[in-house]
């Protein structure tokens, strides 16, 4: 059995939007370090068509009822999707009903429509070499966020699994599993990029996708869970 997204009839998905629909407009609205950042965080559970194990992720709230995380943790090694059920939780635990409305391999971007999401958005915007920077996670799948400080090291570039060419975010710090799609924060609470990856060996660190990236993504139509 293999998991396939199919996209939902438009009519199903314009009420699911319609808490999007402001979201270029909203994205960036929120007053800069005015939000408790550790409540923008979102606890993600991501159940498989083909593995038994369950992942865990990060999102973060970038506009009104719209959350952006990493994609690959719904994706398989060949880019096709490979999740069957979608669970997201707030900092107390508590489950939202949300949908995935973007989903982009090339970047490695996903954005998700929580209509009951807490207006509690993190401004988005561009590192700075001399930002002070952290990151916002779920240390255990159970556990409240915390923030971890991390230190970006600057711009680098690299290949999201051996493909493509791109500007990254270096990060030093301890990444640990379920930090993907974590925010990278500055002292004002500025979203300026999403965790993607850790390093495999050597000194604590990992990869952040620029927050151009994800801030240049729009929501489409719903993308509902299906296992054939």
């Amino acid at each position: 059995m293999t998991g396939r997204l199919r996209r939902a009839r438009p009519s199903r998905a314009a009420s699911t939007l319609a808490a999007v629909a402001a979201y270029l407009g909203s994205a960036c609205s929120p007053g800069a370090g005015t939000v408790d950042p550790l409540d923008a965080v979102l606890r993600l559970e991501i159940d498989s068509c083909t593995s038994l194990l369950r992942e865990r992720a990060t999102a973060v709230l970038i506009g009104d009822g719209l959350a952006a995380t990493v994609a690959h943790p719904f994706l398989d090694a060949d880019g096709n999707p490979r999740a069957a059920s979608l669970g997201v939780f707030d900092r107390d635990g508590a489950a939202l009903e949300a949908v995935v409305v973007r989903l982009d391999a090339d970047t490695d971007v996903a954005l998700l429509a929580i209509p009951d999401a807490p207006a509690t958005a993190l401004a988005l915007g561009d590192w700075d070499t001399d930002a002070v920077t952290s990151i916002v996670v779920f240390p255990e799948s159970d556990a409240s966020p915390i923030e971890r400080t991390v230190a970006v090291r600057g711009r680098v570039d690299a290949t999201l699994d051996g493909v493509g060419r791109r500007t990254v975010l270096e990060l030093e710090g301890s990444i640990e599993p379920g930090d993907s799609g974590a925010p990278v924060i500055d002292a004002d609470h500025t979203i300026v990029g999403l965790v993607f990856a850790a390093t495999d060996a050597g000194s604590p660190g990992g990869w952040a996708i620029d927050s151009t990236e994800y801030r240049s993504t729009e929501p489409g139509d719903e993308i509902p869970f299906t296992c054939d």
